[in-house]
This record gives C-alpha cells, structure tokens and sequence, in this order.
C-alpha cells in the first residue's frame, strides 16, 4: 500500500474519498454514485405503436432546450431528450452502431484513458486507505495509512428539522434510524434497526439482534455472496449483494466483453459474480428467505419511500471477445460485433420465489429508452444499460416492472416524490480529431415522478454547467431543485494545432465519486497508433443553479456563482431555503446561501479556515456539525476534525467549536450512514480510524482561531494496542456550544473496523467487522458483546 502524506493531488484532489474499482462504483456519494464517459441515465419512456422506419428508429420524447449554441448546443439538445426502441431489429442495430463507433474512438486514442484523467471532485488520491465496493453498497474494508466574508445585511436562518438520524418514530421506543437526506426517504445501509431488533450485515451474513436481550436470536448466510446493504420493512427485509465485478479494457469506460459464444450464457454467466442480487428475507422469526432475483450487472444505488423500494442496476453487454486472432484487431471485433444478438445487450434475469424459478430477458426492447444523440455519441455509448427497479416489500418479489435506459448514471437522488438521474457529458463539437477540443463538462439530470407505487415515469431534464460531487449536491425545495456544482476550464492540449490529440474521459466512483485527469503519455494500442493529449484543466469554479420544471423541461431560474475560485466542492446540504457549501485546496471556506427566493439565489457569508468539512449536518437553532479534516495553513491535511457552527446569521457564520484527532479519519467523511447525532443527549458518534495508540484527541471551544487545549474525557473501552492501526467508535458530547470526548468504544479480538453506531433506549449499540457490542449511552459502561461467529 502506498502511503498518503496528507497533502493533496496537483489538481487538489479531495482526500479521503473511496477509490475507483474495476467494475465497482461508489456511491457517494453520494450513493450511491456511477458514471459513464458522456454517459447518462433515465428511464419511464413510452414505447411508440407506430411501425419502424427504418431498422434504428426511435421514438422520440419532448423535453429539453438548448443554452448552448453551435454543435455544442446540438448535442446538449439531444441529450435532454429520450427516445424508445420500436422494434427489437431498432435496437440491435443501434446498439452494433454505438459499441463500434466507441470501439473506433479508444482504437484511435489508444491507450489507458483513466490513467490520465484530470483530478475531479470526489477522487481518492493514493494511499487514501478505502477499498472494497465504495458506498454503492459494497462492503468497505478501511485500510490504515501510515500517516496519517460576510455579505450585507443579517439573515435569519430557519430552524432545521431534526436530522434523519437522530428521529425519534411517533409511537415508538426512542431509537436511531440510518442517518439519511430525505427525511421519509429512507436509503440501504449494512444496519437497521426498528428500536424492537437490530439486523447488520457488516460481515456479509445478515444476523438480527433482539434489542431487549441484547443477543444474537437470528442468522443467514447467503450461498454465494455476501450481503453488503438492506432495506427494512416491517417483518420484510431486501438484502443487495452488488455484483457488477467487470473489467475494464483501458478504454473511455468500455468493459471488456466476456469470451463465449456470442449468442449464449453460460451457467457461471447466470450467477456469476457480475450479477446483482436483491434477496427479500422474512424475519418475524428465524430468518428464511422468501425470494431472490438476480440480474445482470452491478447494483448502482436504491431508496425506499413506504413500503416501496426502488432499486437501481446497471448492467454491461455480453460480446465476445475476438480471440486467437490474425491481422487487423479493430476488423476482428467489428465481426464479432456484428454476430451479436439482443440478448448480448439487454440484461437477463433469473427469479426465484414461492418454490419456483424463471429467467429470461429482463426488459423488452420497446421498453428500453436511450438519449437522442447518435449511436457512439456523448450518452449514448452502448456500454450499458441502467435499469430502475420497483419493488413492493409487503409482496412476492418479482422481476421488478424495470425500466430500462441505454445509458449509465452518475448520481441518484430522491426526494419523497420524484426521482432525479444525473451524468456528466461532454458536448464535444465535430468528428475528426484534430476538431476534437474539450468543452468544459456538464450535469445532465432527469427527473421521474416516483408519487406513485408503480412504474416512475420521465417528467422532465435539464442540465446545468459543472459536475456533482454527490447526491448531497442535489436538493428539492418548494417545486425547485437547487444543484451545487464545481465547473473546470479546460485549455486546449499544446499539441491542438497541427496535431493529432485526443480527448478522454475516465469514469468511476458513486452517487458520490469522480475523477478525471490530465497529461500527455504514449499510447498502448495497435501500431501506428496516436500518442494521446489530453487538454489541461486550468481552474475551477462552483455555483448553485436552481431548476424549475416548465413541461417537460427543469429550466434555470437562478445562479449563485464564484464560489471558491481555484478550488472544488468537498461538501454540500441544502435545508429548506438555506444551502451551506464547503470549496477547499488550502484553506476551508463555508459559503452560506440563501435561497428563499429561487429567482435571486445569494451568497451571505464566508468562513475561512484551515482543513475542510467532508460532511454536514443541520441542527435546530441555527447550528451545523461537519465532519472533515484538519490541515495545515499550506492545506497538508493532519487528521480527523468535527466542527461545530453557527449560522444563525447567514452574513456572519462562525465556527464556534472543534475537536481534532491527530493522524485520524473516518468513515463518515465518505459515507454519511457512519454518522449519527443523537438530539435528545448531545450524543455524537462517528467510527474512527487512528495509527499508532487511540489516544486521546484535542478540544478548541469558543473561537475559530482560538489555540486548543488537551482535552481526555474517559478511559477507553478497551485496552491500548501500542503503535498499531486502530478503529474506535469516538463518541463525543455536544452541550453549551461545545464538544467534550465521553470515550472511545474499542472491539476486543483483534484489529476490527469499527462501522456503525445505533441508539436504543438507553443503549449504544456499535457494529464492527467482528461483532456487537452494546454500551451505556449516557456512561459507555460496557453491557454486552456480541462477536461475529
């Protein structure tokens, strides 16, 4: 493992962010997060009765009006609107035309496109320390590094509603839900609990705990995965096991096909480690599963409204690839190409519920919608297909009613009633490459109605300058969605004039993470091939763009823009009509927004200090937590820091306390569901990855430059461990506008991963890799572990 000196990448790259896998994206973000070079997603189109005119007809929804003009205007047009397949021939026919149209383009740039890409926001520099599948619903594995202005007038903020995680259910015991965005949207997590049982899967085996007892009454091991998230409904609960383990070829985002007969599956093929999994278990007892359904590809992001889950998967076709050839590579893979047939492109499915099993083609092709632009060009690569399932969790688990999309998606975000899809592209004018010049990216997103327990049905798109960092960038407000973005300008390559270059986009991470790069390096592809250029960002800015939906387009109404000039956007929320953003590089500014009115949106107040805020969370009476990393005056990041602030009057926010960790991170900073506040206590509970002895972290109150002073609180839980890698729950106290340490929470046996932490009653519940372990909640004395056998 390399190791990470803190400092940040030469684009000022975030640190700390789950790093891009082969065929396993994160969320991230937000969440739950995916992406594909210019692609994007959506879904509910209507296919159209009328006969074909030709073998690529489509049929085509409105939506969407250009702000570009030129080509590049074209092509954002197109891009904001969505056609139906009329035929099964239609379909096959564009899909050959876009695979090889992509296939000609990686030929000719000919070389590894994500080892070049520019640093964008979300990206994990080396040594960050995250493997594993990212917060897409993989099972994280967090690895130990070896080191570790006010604007005029006053304005009010409006009380923030008591965070999701810290929520107290009408009518039953005090108990913490998943910390989540939404309040009434609830989102998978590897624990949940209902204040009667606790069920986690940190260990890829579901187990259920009964809260009164404090033991372990249930356990299921799933045959041939592992479970890494789940949704709770009632007696019910849908366990994913992700799946979507594919390779890359080096390529813009182009999987490398599996070998095989281009016209069959294999058994392996059927449940093999590239399907995602949902599996809906019963557990008013011992727990028995009801039904599984397994489909092609990996597992994106879901969310859960009621007893509705929507789960999002994104599948890749099936071509053979050429093998044991003689001459031209290209020729040899546009043969194979076109030997396909549909069901090389359209995910398959295999259903088993009430004793008995189906499989088949999960979609059909006049239910598969694609962008409007042409095959091969930005969003409609033919690399793969996205599918939204519906599932009602009180009934037999089915195919899902999928709708189908081919496309991919970057972020997923939903409010309690619509469902918003977003993806970077590119409106790259022209065809040849020496017209190729990079045009700066750009947010697609598409709006469904999710009101309903059916089908979601497309409603609107729109697109706004920059990308997302997560779906912590997107919010829906009073009919509006307001959008935080970071845009980079790009430079064209030095080599543009007179020579051939090229433009790449890599593509990987979740919901919540991104990267790009830049730089010139040699080719790696047949001979002859170019030498690849890729143009050079040369600065950043971020904004906050209000959408409104006007027909079927999400139009812009209002910008905020010039934020943090030079850097990126590390963390975003939005409550009601206040948005709070944090841009850094070296120092952290903390841009407070109003956005009462959706027309005028403002910036009132910037806070400048060292490190940054990873993650935010509101509390009532104008106070907000975030949780990030503390860095020198050059930006050299030197461990964990929770801050508290107060932004009551959004022209003058302050920083009013923090508590620092030396050479410390955590999971929260990555994943928002590790985080929770506890209202009714001050309680604050965040896992804590430390090297070397837990020792004991440092409290400054009243001041945001104020020095600090040593502060211990109790012993730990358990006993030092010298030296060594070490993984805590840090549980701190918020009371008068300050933070005191209460102790850290250590699992005996060994190093363990220390991942979530639930209130009960009167019981602190934290999950590991290794176990559960239950503490008092006002005295952390220990009253019962529980160890994973």
């Amino acid at each position: 493992m390399r190791i990470d000196d803190g400092t940040l990448g030469p684009a000022g790259t975030p640190p700390g962010r789950p790093p891009v896998l082969s065929g396993r994206r994160t969320r991230g973000q937000a969440l739950a997060a995916l992406l594909l070079c210019g692609g994007l997603v959506a879904a509910g189109c209507t296919s159209s009765d009328k006969p074909d005119a030709s073998p690529g007809a489509t049929t085509p929804v409105p939506g969407g009006t250009s702000t570009l003009t030129g080509e590049a205007g074209a092509i954002r047009a197109k891009m904001m609107r969505l056609s139906t397949y009329n035929s099964c021939d239609a379909l096959l026919t564009d899909f050959r035309k876009a695979a090889l149209a992509r296939s000609k383009q990686t030929f000719l740039e000919s070389g590894d496109m994500a080892a070049a890409a520019p640093a964008m926001p979300g990206a994990a520099p080396p040594g960050s320390g995250f493997t594993g599948g990212g917060t897409t619903g993989g099972e994280r594995s967090l690895q130990q590094d070896a080191a570790g202005k006010s604007g005029a007038g006053a304005a009010e903020a409006p009380a923030a509603a008591a965070p999701n995680g810290g929520t107290q259910p009408s009518g039953a015991p005090g108990y913490s839900g998943t910390n989540t965005h939404e309040q009434g949207v609830d989102e998978p997590d590897l624990v949940k609990t209902d204040g009667k049982r606790l069920l986690t899967v940190a260990d890829g085996t579901l187990r259920v705990f009964d809260a009164a007892g404090r033991t372990q009454t249930g356990k299921l091991a799933l045959p041939g995965g592992r479970a890494s998230e789940m949704l709770l409904s009632g007696d019910r609960a849908l366990l994913i096991l992700p799946g979507g383990n594919v390779a890359y070829d080096g390529g813009p985002g182009m999987p490398v096909p599996m070998p095989g007969d281009a016209t069959t599956r294999s058994s392996k093929d059927a449940m093999g480690p590239d399907r995602a999994r949902m599996v809906l278990v019963d557990i008013s007892g011992a727990p028995r599963i009801l039904g599984e359904l397994a489909v092609d590809g990996g597992y994106v992001d879901a969310r859960q409204i009621g007893t509705t889950a929507r789960v999002v998967v994104r599948s890749f076709p099936r071509v053979p690839v050429p093998e044991n050839f003689k001459g031209d590579y290209q020729k040899a893979y546009e043969t194979a190409v076109g030997k396909t047939t549909v069901d090389n492109w359209l995910p398959a499915y295999t259903l088993t519920s009430g004793g008995q099993s189906s499989s088949g083609r999960l979609v059909d092709c006049n239910a598969v919608s694609r962008p409007d632009t042409e095959p091969g060009a930005p969003g409609h690569s033919g690399a793969s297909t996205l599918s939204v399932l519906s599932f009602d969790l009180t009934r037999d688990l089915g195919t899902g009613s999928p709708v189908t999309v081919a496309a991919d998606a970057d972020t997923v975000y939903a409010s309690a009633s619509n469902l918003y899809v977003a993806s970077n592209y590119y409106t790259v004018p022209g065809t040849s490459r020496q017209s190729m010049v990079m045009t700066p990216p750009r947010t697609a997103i598409y709006q469904f109605d999710i009101s309903g327990s059916g089908q979601p049905k497309h409603v609107a798109s729109g697109d706004v300058e920059g990308t997302l960092l997560n779906q912590y960038s997107l919010s829906e407000y009073d009919k509006h969605l307001r959008v935080a973005t970071t845009a980079q300008i790009f430079a064209p390559p030095p080599s543009a004039q007179g020579t051939t270059g090229s433009v790449s986009t890599s593509t990987g991470g979740s919901g919540k993470d991104k990267s790009t790069g830049t730089g010139v390096k040699p080719g790696r592809g047949p001979a002859g091939a170019a030498e690849r250029i890729a143009p050079v960002p040369t600065s950043t800015e971020s904004a906050v763009t209000v959408l409104e939906r006007k027909g079927g387009d999400l139009v812009q109404v209002g910008r905020a823009g010039g934020l943090g000039r030079g850097e990126r956007i590390y963390a975003v929320r939005f409550v009601g009509p206040v948005g709070y953003v944090v841009t850094f590089r070296q120092t952290d500014p903390l841009y407070t927004l109003d956005l009462a009115v959706p027309t005028a949106p403002k910036v009132l107040g910037e806070l400048k200090i060292n490190g940054y805020s990873a993650y935010l969370h509101p509390l009532e009476g104008g106070k907000l937590i975030g949780v990030g990393q503390d860095a020198t005056d050059t930006g050299r990041r030197t461990g964990t820091q929770v801050s508290l602030f107060d932004v009551a009057n959004l022209a003058d926010p302050k920083r009013i306390a923090n508590y620092t960790v030396a050479m410390g991170n955590s999971e929260a900073e990555m994943d928002p569901h590790a985080f929770l506040y506890w209202p009714a206590t001050g309680i604050l509970v965040i896992p804590l990855q430390t090297v070397g002895a837990p020792g004991s972290g440092s409290a400054s109150n009243g001041s945001s430059t104020g020095g600090s002073t040593g502060g211990s609180g109790p012993a730990q839980i358990a006993p030092d461990r010298a030296y060594a890698p070490s993984s805590q729950a840090l549980v701190l106290k918020l009371q008068g506008g300050s933070f005191t340490e209460v102790g850290k929470i250590q699992h005996p046996g060994g190093y363990s991963q220390m991942r979530r932490s639930v209130v009960i009653g009167d019981d602190l519940w934290t999950v590991s890799t290794k176990g559960v372990m239950v503490n008092g909640l006002g005295d952390l004395a220990q009253r019962a572990w529980v160890p994973f056998s």
